[in-house]
């Protein structure tokens, strides 16, 4: 396990949760476990590097408007991972795409449930909650 240097900058990573795995959304192969430091250098033309996003904010946005539609796996639920991410080379600077920065290296120190998948769970529960509460109160057959 590599540590992060100290010039390595927090942030965050949107992923795909596979039963009790973790992939990259768009390439649907990269697997991303908690204490694991990935690296893939970074190319000009999204050709390389691993995106991140600097806020947890700017992880909220609307799938649609963050991931292209040819992502493998952008109809699974979603996660959130904590990251420490540098360039390779000390001094070097991420790609800049939009608000996502493309690094050579990540180390993942937390996955999360994404907020917005944990709301829609909760939503879920709260109506089948709801439906058994409405169904208790019905009579039965007679």
């Amino acid at each position: 396990r590599e540590a992060p240097p100290r010039r390595a900058k927090m942030c965050f990573k949107v992923l795909a949760q596979v039963g009790d795995a973790y992939y990259s959304i768009f390439d649907g192969v990269t697997q991303y476990r908690e204490g694991i430091t990935l690296k893939h250098p970074v190319e000009p033309g999204h050709d390389g590097g691993l995106y991140v996003y600097s806020s947890i904010n700017q992880c909220m946005q609307p799938d649609a408007d963050t991931f292209p539609s040819t992502s493998a796996l952008a109809h699974c639920p979603k996660a959130l991972a904590r990251c420490w991410a540098w360039m390779a080379a000390p001094g070097a600077q991420p790609m800049v795409y939009g608000n996502k920065l493309a690094f050579d290296c990540l180390h993942v120190t937390e996955i999360v449930e994404h907020p917005r998948q944990r709301a829609r769970n909760v939503r879920a529960l709260d109506e089948l909650q709801l439906r058994s509460t409405l169904e208790l109160g019905r009579p039965g057959p007679s």
